[in-house]
């Protein structure tokens, strides 16, 4: 693993820190004396490192593939063998007869290093597992089926497609498509719809087998219907699209995501003006074209949108930020947004989606799906990955946020925790020390469990969230109760909170019919602090116990006993949708959001666009007039200033929004403003690109030239430290993808944008931008010894057995706790997937991270205090734990009970009150 010469404080953010953010930061800038900028350069300099490592480490691998190496390092004669015979299948035309072919010739050996390897295309291996029983000399199917975990597969095939890079994925080896569907969706059958009499495929789901932990699942159907062919969602498409793409040359273009997804599931053409079908956006991205000739296309494709919008007077805008274009009109005229990614291929586009469900695109001819969206369609969850917390839309697979993750999960789509992720757990249980409030008794730390099953310690952490929301809302729960294991003694010095316990019947059940529900909104379950230090920020997701927090809360609203708001309306009298025109929501949540709904106005949409923009140019001109001691009533700017401050540009057409550019103020120092020129000057004259004007191959110019200052606005004089610059976004450099110093360098570019806007003390501004960088990890960070827990997490009965030792000097030594033994293998000698030691590394960090203590105090109807302190015991194995949930390794998903109604079965691996149709599944 490589070695990055990160700053500590940026090297070590994997390790989702418990400390104190503040007080290690301070410490860190103290010792080290670094400078805004040297974190700046040093995090810059260090991601194009890691992005070089990366292509370098990804190549290695896919020239690594199918060779296993012998004590002299030559590939073996059966490996050998078996990459021939799988390169045959990646260039078939006729996946089924060359698997039945090589079934009916190759005996089991042969055939387990065939189905094992991970360059197999996932259309193939299910093949294999399709054929009929006991096909061939080594019954084929039967060997597949009983050696080959689909799961672990999809995501070791995806590693392979990765490694292969953007030139080679242009080939689009490795995607599947819907005209495959009879093979890649597992059994289904197309029939008649009895509701809206259309033909349909239904896909009857199976439960996981047990061993995984699956949440966000409660609304996920047993039974699925989905378009029959490809001809019958090109029609759907069209329709519910009404026609706003007819005409449009697909060269080049692709539409993938959400839109997608509704059309596949959308099978009744009498809810074609629901609206969840009318809410959906058209999301486009083009591929393999330059800059210039993508700005083409996007003019192209704005030409037909226009001509195809309804014949009546109508609004139309176009919006323009360094992200995106957004073509808007009214509302339900589809909103098409085109995302300035420049790709080489829709591979690319699809391995770079965060949940799996919405990982797929059409065309113009086909619906294309990586293989994680054919299962999530099968089985109705995306697989967790870490990608999911500290994914990058510069990575391989972008981050997701909560909103998405609700999203989903209203639509059917739950997440699984893979059992060779949960075994990873399976290390000793260390939490921190005895926690003190207010000069009070200790309170008792959450009992640490020695080497229990991982799916346990999850499902232990899962149950504390649930309880904590529970009690949050509701007042006490069961885990308030004496634990078994605390003495009364201990107990009695636990003081009693006077809580209001609302929401109970007369006969004290918590059932809360015919009773008002309360209110529950994600400030109130974390605050920022919580996500201070966490990769996303307040847009991702957390750590694991306060991502079960959220779930706990949709689960109540899913059930009925809550309303969980997750976003504010914003006026009223409006149910509509709060839209956005952004990509990634990292570096933009503060941008101007619409209400999509009939009531939608594109001039008030227009004006609040321009309000944000002109409150950057009244930022600056405050700025302006502190450096040059003026008054701000100063006049005479049109001539002081070089540009017009433009964070998003807005017009009735493409041709007015292209002729402006993205110019955004930013305060950075020479000595870093030296270094981004030293690094993108040179790209810029390379590939011919002029930002803007004409011989203008710079990012960064002076807001102000000296000489251009009168009596009134004197010339501004500049320091080291800090210089305003415009930051110029061209027609050309708003395409991400050109070159990756340039996406780098944007990204911190929009760090320091941020961090300028921030009114603190300057340690702990610097601290929001160190934060910042904290949130970007590199897949290549060498991630050090093993973390050894601290002496103080263990027991006080443990700690008085421990040996100790009293040196010369009469101090004693107490003996080291023994740090986590990292368990990474396979969950049987039946799967195919090994975890590897970094994901397994960052995945503890993140699940077994404690997030800081919540206090919330109630004023009406009467004063109460609800705080997490009184309760940090660790809730009762009979609340949250059955003995044979952690499973025995299968790996075959099993049928629905015999008897049971489809929807609601409870199913193993999952939290103990789940949900199934608005039922909610209590423990045994």
């Amino acid at each position: 693993m490589a070695e990055i010469d990160l700053p500590p404080f940026l090297a070590n953010a994997w390790r989702f820190h418990q400390d104190d953010c503040l007080s290690e930061f301070r410490k860190f800038m103290t010792e080290s004396q670094w400078t805004s900028s040297e974190l700046s350069e040093a995090h810059l300099s260090n991601q194009v490192k890691a992005y070089k490592l990366r292509l370098e480490e990804q190549e290695l691998s896919y020239r690594s593939h199918g060779r296993a190496s012998a004590g002299t390092g030559a590939a073996s004669l059966l490996s050998s063998s078996a990459a021939q015979l799988i390169e045959l299948l990646q260039s078939s035309d006729n996946f089924l007869l060359d698997v039945e072919t090589l079934a009916k010739n190759l005996n089991s050996p042969t055939l387990l290093v065939v189905l094992r390897d991970p360059r197999l295309p996932y259309i193939a291996l299910r093949s294999f597992m399709n054929l009929p029983a006991n096909y061939g000399p080594a019954s084929a199917a039967e060997v597949a089926r009983s050696n080959i975990d689909i799961d672990e597969a999809i995501l070791a095939n995806e590693s392979y497609i990765r490694s292969r890079g953007v030139e080679r994925n242009k080939d689009g080896v490795g995607l599947v498509r819907l005209s495959d569907a009879e093979v890649i969706l597992g059994p289904s059958t197309v029939e008649l719809d009895g509701d809206s009499q259309m033909l349909t495929r239904l896909i009857v789901r199976k439960d996981p087998p047990k061993g995984g932990f699956n949440f966000f699942d409660a609304k996920r159907p047993r039974l699925l219907r989905l378009q029959p062919s490809t001809e019958a969602f090109i029609s759907t498409f069209h329709r519910i699209t009404r026609g706003i793409l007819e005409g449009l040359n697909w060269s080049n273009v692709f539409v993938a995501g959400g839109m997608i997804l509704t059309t596949l599931l959308h099978v009744d053409p009498a809810k074609d003006d629901d609206k969840n079908v009318n809410d959906c956006d058209i999301d486009l991205y083009i591929y393999g074209l330059t800059p210039s000739e993508a700005t083409e296309k996007v003019k192209e494709i704005y030409e037909v949108w226009a001509r195809n919008l309804p014949p009546s007077g109508h609004q139309n805008l176009v919006i323009k930020n360094a992200k995106t274009i957004t073509f808007l009109s009214d509302y339900p005229n589809r909103r098409i947004q085109v995302v300035l990614k420049s790709l080489a291929s829709p591979t690319a586009a699809l391995l770079n989606f965060d949940l799996d469900a919405c990982a797929m695109g059409f065309d113009g001819t086909d619906v294309l799906m990586l293989p994680r969206c054919a299962r999530a369609l099968e089985t109705g969850y995306s697989t967790f990955t870490m990608d999911l917390i500290w994914g990058h839309h510069l990575g391989d697979r972008r981050s997701t946020q909560d909103a998405r993750v609700f999203k989903y999960a209203n639509r059917g789509f739950g997440l699984r925790i893979l059992p060779s992720y949960v075994k990873s757990l399976e290390i000793d249980y260390y939490l921190g020390p005895k926690r003190t409030m207010w000069g009070g008794p200790n309170k008792s730390n959450r009992k640490i469990e020695r080497n229990e099953p991982g799916l346990k310690t999850l499902k232990r952490i899962a149950c504390v969230a649930q309880d904590m929301v529970r009690r949050f809302y509701f007042g006490k729960t069961p885990l308030t109760e004496q634990p078994d294991w605390m003495d009364d003694e201990n107990w009695n010095e636990i003081k009693e909170w006077d809580r209001h316990e609302v929401y109970r019947d007369d006969d004290g059940d918590d059932t809360m019919e015919d009773k008002e529900v309360p209110t529950i909104r994600i400030s109130d379950l974390d605050s920022i602090k919580l996500h201070r230090n966490l990769p996303g920020g307040r847009q991702g997701v957390g750590d694991f116990e306060v991502w079960m927090r959220h779930h706990e809360a949709w689960v109540l609203d899913a059930i009925g006993k809550a309303e969980f708001v997750r976003q504010p309306p914003r006026s009223p009298s409006s149910n509509g949708v709060t839209r956005s025109t952004v990509y990634d929501g990292d570096y933009y949540d503060d941008l101007p959001e619409y209400q999509w709904d009939a009531a939608f106005d594109a001039r008030l949409f227009s004006r609040s666009i321009d309000d944000h923009n002109d409150e950057l140019f009244d930022r600056l001109k405050v700025e302006i007039c502190s450096r040059v001691n003026i008054r701000y009533s100063a006049t005479g700017w049109r001539d002081y200033l070089t540009r017009r401050i433009r964070r998003q540009v807005h017009g009735p057409d493409i041709q007015s929004v292209l002729e402006k550019q993205i110019t955004i103020p930013i305060d950075i120092s020479f000595k870093l403003e030296d270094y981004i020129s030293s690094l993108v000057g040179p790209i810029l004259e390379e590939k011919n690109i002029y930002n803007g004007n004409k011989d203008e191959r710079r990012i960064l110019i002076p807001v102000h030239e000296i000489g251009k200052g009168t009596t009134i606005i004197p010339d501004l004089v500049e320091s080291a430290e800090k210089n305003l610059r415009y930051w110029v976004v061209g027609n050309e450099l708003m395409w991400a993808g050109i070159d990756r110093v340039i996406d780098e360098t944007t990204e911190v570019l929009w760090q320091i944008f941020h961090w300028n806007r921030l009114s603190r003390v300057d340690l702990e501004s610097v601290l929001a931008l160190a934060c910042g960088f904290r949130r970007r990890i590199p897949p290549v960070l060498d991630l050090g010894p093993i973390p050894t827990p601290p002496t103080t997490a263990r027991s006080d009965e443990e700690a008085g057995k421990s040996s100790s030792s009293t040196d010369a000097a009469g101090s004693t030594a107490v003996e080291a706790v023994k740090p986590p033994h990292i368990l990474v293998k396979p969950t049987s000698s039946k799967t195919m997937g090994v975890l590897s030691e970094y994901e397994a590394r960052v995945f503890q960090q993140w699940a077994f991270h404690v997030p800081p203590i919540i206090s919330r105090t109630y004023t009406e109807p009467e004063s109460s205090l609800y705080d997490e302190y009184e309760y940090t015991y660790p809730p009762p194995d009979k609340l949250f734990w059955r003995d044979g949930d952690e499973g025995s390794g299968e790996i075959e998903w099993v049928d629905v009970v015999p008897g049971g109604e489809p929807g609601n079965e409870s199913h193993g691996g999952g939290l103990g009150g789940c949900v199934r149709s608005g039922r909610e599944c209590v423990p045994e």
